[in-house]
């Protein structure tokens, strides 16, 4: 294929952005809010139906299992399941459709990396720990590369604006899936504990990418072609990196306050934590889908040097955000007991703790799309900075109030940091790119740049 080929690739790509960010915009963010809304509701219920299936004290074991499966599968991805997203559109917005294919490349070779050295992390840890441990660290790899293999793959199908290819798998069908394997080896004589959960999620999961993994490859012949993939290392190392460490330090923001609690405290303590922060969590799911459906667009735009419509995209956002996530924060101060009375009767106990961590959600809504747009732009490194200094103020007071304040102690930190890095996110694009995709941005307008 020639370069004019390529440049017509790249021109007609430029041409169906510009009619997509009207009406497709608008139903993809339906779908995407449907398959999240459909999404959070399963995996309330898998988790209701692990937490019935085990004791409290193996569900414990299973939530500080998955939690750190999470945190391993954050490292073992490089952040590229965020690059995706931004180098996928960039490369073909300007005509490059063997770059475009390198990005997938790329992305393959070092999710490969990633697997292979998390696998190798498991067997240590088990050979570390001895027979006697409760915790088999092999299962927790397994499944931290199986979490890494769909992260990518959902990267890739949301730069590709497949969205129901994206989140339909792991948002609806591996929920749906998954408890049924659980039940069906409790049926078959296998014994309910933690260790057969994490097995039994990772298989049901990675049956699922088998399907995004073909629907990859029909996309990326659609978008380059018979190009010739050129990986363009030198072009986003330099992202990368940050792309990386902020995933990680994310992750471990959110996820880690699990498993700290799982390290300083009993199972059946961590399992009323886990179940508290998973109730939580319902209300990020429209912030969640917000971000995920606009990111490319984001890329897009800011490439573009389009300020104006990118900001009125934000402002669009954080105030369907906010107003759903209120609503969700109400239903939870009056219904929150009876939810995880749904884990375990004594999971109760967790009423405070899933007030705390539903605050920090509603906090975080009403900042808007903040760490998508710092990392579809150019302050990437900026928002890994922030992240660490945040994480570092997190798991300080987390070893300081956990032993004295038990689950209590945990989500105050968590909030803690959540209110912190988002006011100081606000505050660096407002000062630097002149934008502000919180609320704060509607009550206080920001001079815009100049497109």
């Amino acid at each position: 294929m020639t370069n004019r080929d390529n440049a017509k690739i790249g021109s007609t790509f430029q041409n169906k952005l510009k009619s997509a960010l009207g009406n497709r915009l608008v139903g993809s963010g339906i779908i995407s809010l449907l398959i999240k809304v459909a999404g959070a509701g399963l995996s309330y219920l898998m988790f209701v139906a692990f937490a019935r299936l085990l004791t409290a004290e193996d569900y414990g074991i299973f939530a500080f299992s998955f939690n750190l499966a999470i945190v391993i599968s954050a490292c073992a991805g490089f952040g590229y399941s965020t690059a995706v997203m931004r180098y996928w559109p960039k490369y073909l917005a300007q005509g490059k459709p063997d770059y475009a294919k390198g990005v997938i490349k790329m992305g393959s070779l070092l999710t490969l990396l990633g697997v292979m050295v998390a696998l190798a992390a498991g067997l240590l840890g088990d050979q570390i720990t001895g027979p006697q441990s409760t915790r088999n660290f092999l299962s927790i790899s397994v499944l931290a590369t199986i979490f890494c293999l769909a992260d990518f793959a959902a990267g890739v199908l949301r730069a590709q604006n497949s969205v129901i290819g994206s989140m339909l798998p792991r948002d609806v069908l591996w929920r749906i899936i998954a408890p049924l394997f659980a039940l069906s080896a409790v049926w078959l004589g296998f014994r309910a504990g933690s260790t057969m959960a994490i097995y039994i999620c990772a298989a049901a999961l990675l049956f699922l990418i088998i399907g995004q993994i073909y629907l990859i490859g029909k996309g990326v012949t659609k978008a380059t072609g018979d190009v010739v993939a050129k990986s363009d290392w030198s072009g986003t190392k330099n992202s990368l990196l940050p792309l990386w460490g902020a995933s990680i330090v994310f992750a471990m923001i959110q996820q880690m306050d699990v498993v700290v609690v799982g390290y300083l405290m009993g199972g059946a303590e961590t399992g009323a934590y886990f179940a508290a922060q998973k109730t939580a969590t319902l209300l990020s799911l429209v912030l969640i889908a917000g971000g995920l459906v606009t990111a490319p667009t984001m890329a897009a735009l800011y490439e573009k040097k389009n300020h104006a419509e990118l900001q009125k995209l934000c402002k669009q956002l954080v105030i369907a955000i906010a107003v759903i996530t209120l609503l969700g924060f109400v239903f939870l101060v009056f219904t929150g007991n009876i939810l995880l009375s749904l884990f375990n009767p004594s999971f109760t106990s967790a009423y405070p703790i899933l007030l705390i961590l539903a605050l920090s959600c509603m906090i975080d809504a009403i900042s808007g799309p903040t760490a998508y747009l710092m990392q579809m732009t150019a302050y990437e490194k900026s928002y890994l900075k922030i992240m660490v200094v945040c994480y570092a103020l997190v798991i300080l007071m987390q070893f300081v109030l956990i032993p004295r304040l038990g689950g209590l102690g945990a989500a105050l930190a968590s909030a803690s940091g959540t209110i912190v890095w988002n006011l100081w996110s606000i505050w660096l694009l407002r000062a630097q790119a002149k934008l502000d995709p919180s609320i704060i941005g509607l009550i206080w307008p920001v001079e815009q740049k100049k497109s």
